[in-house]
């Protein structure tokens, strides 16, 4: 079942058991706006495709088991020279994106580190003494050197502090996840998207995956674990390309399950009066999708804001 499915109880299908199990809450008076703002967004079937974070080729994942401040990387407590450290890596590399992350687990045995390719496809791996070991490590070569191979990493956003949508909904998957991929399912500071929780993050693929309940977990582990990737409904689009080019990509899969696996290559991106025409290549394999940008109902991005008016990908008619 996908996002643009119809119907209350086919709005709760859609992301496995999770929002049976929200508490009502009983009001005396005119209703408020919604607690929680992925609630409000499964209400008006808003898409997911095309709503993942955009340009972002590496990933540098750091490990912090304390708590987590609603901005995580500039408020978590680690020595300032290593914060110095890591902020002039990310300044010198392009399209990188810092996560923190933790395991659920109370007191890890050292910090540990890791590097995320998307572009060729590899995870790099490092168990440090300390935060200080950091230092030792010329952080801007990691980041630029090609990395291949190693084990795919589940990333839940389980971050409370930015969103209360990230762990009411996130924990349980992050859990289902833990049963499933053991130690390379971790918990992820704010991904982008708390309207779209639970969101998981698949890498090195890249791929944003939008409200995933914990019944839908087994399937999608599954999938990619027997060499696929995970089930379409669920996409919001890989990062490393721009909103428009996700949205393409998750089309054209739509439309041929067979297209090679990586992320497609752009060979044209056009735009013809409202029409946007992508031609994308899939290993030998080339597609051209039309798109058009819609007006969608005014929507909160989180929780406690007011909604504000927003735009997503459809298909273009004929």
């Amino acid at each position: 079942m996908n996002e643009f499915v119809q119907g209350e109880r086919a709005v709760v299908d859609a992301v496995g058991e999770t929002f049976d199990k929200v508490t009502p809450l009983i009001v005396e008076g005119p209703l408020p706006m919604p607690i929680f703002c992925s609630q409000e967004s499964l209400r008006v079937f808003e898409p997911l495709l095309g709503t993942a974070p955009a340009g972002i080729d590496r990933y540098l994942l750091l490990e912090f088991s304390g708590v987590w401040p609603a901005k995580a990387w500039p408020g978590v407590d680690v020595p300032a020279v290593v914060r110095e450290h890591v902020d002039a890596a990310l300044a010198a590399v392009p399209r990188c994106r810092l996560q923190i992350v933790r395991q659920h687990r109370a007191q890890p045995e050292g910090v540990w580190l890791a590097i995320a390719d998307l572009r060729h496809g590899g995870v790099r791996r490092w168990q440090l003494d300390s935060y200080e070991t950091l230092l030792e490590l010329d952080l801007v070569e990691a980041l630029t050197a090609p990395v291949e191979g190693g084990a795919a990493l589940w990333l839940t956003c389980t971050h409370s502090r930015r969103d209360r949508c990230c762990a009411k909904w996130g924990l349980p998957v992050q859990a289902a996840l833990r049963d499933c991929a053991g130690d390379d399912a971790w918990q992820a500071s704010h991904v982008g998207g708390h309207r779209f929780a639970p969101n998981v993050l698949l890498l090195p693929h890249g791929i944003m995956l939008g409200r995933v309940g914990p019944a839908n977990v087994p399937e999608v582990f599954a999938a990619v674990a027997s060499g696929g990737l995970p089930p379409l409904r669920f996409w919001r689009g890989r990062t490393c390309l721009a909103p428009h080019v996700q949205a393409a990509e998750i089309l054209a899969r739509q439309a041929e399950l067979r297209l090679d696996f990586g992320a497609p290559d752009v060979v044209e991106d056009e735009l013809e009066g409202a029409i946007r025409r992508v031609t994308l290549r899939f290993g030998e394999e080339v597609r051209t999708i039309r798109l058009q940008s819609r007006r969608l109902l005014p929507l909160a991005k989180s929780c406690g804001e007011e909604p504000v008016s927003l735009d997503g990908w459809a298909a273009a008619l004929p």
